[in-house]
């Protein structure tokens, strides 16, 4: 089991590859984070017996220029956060045997498993 640190590099946010400086990295409040395995949409819809698995952080967002410095400020918008897959010849993403996020001496980190080649 090898382990990385969510960052830019290692995650999207909403589905985008985003930057260190962009609003949607600097607006997460990851603090608060709460790991998810199934998407609230899809639990809506189909229920949680059959809603497929959606492994992701869901964070709580403040644009930077909206926040008054309270807990309030992260009360309305909540984006998703998920590992970043990684592409090549051939999708590399169906070599993941495992992923998960974990929070650990205050940080969030993606632990994850290979299958062997």
């Amino acid at each position: 089991m090898d382990r990385i640190p969510v960052s830019p590099d290692t995650v999207t946010v909403l589905g985008h590859k985003v930057k260190k400086d962009d609003i949607m990295w600097t607006g997460l409040f990851l603090d608060r984070a709460e790991p998810a395995t199934q998407s609230s949409l899809m639990l809506a819809i189909c229920g949680k017996d059959d809603a497929p698995i959606d492994i992701h952080l869901r964070v709580p967002w403040c644009h930077p220029d909206d926040r008054t410095g309270t807990e309030e400020d992260y009360n309305d918008c909540i984006y998703r956060v998920r590992p970043r897959m990684e592409t090549g010849k051939k999708y590399k993403g169906k070599l993941v045997k495992f992923v998960a996020f974990e929070r650990w001496n205050g940080k969030w980190w993606l632990a994850y498993e290979l299958e062997p080649n």
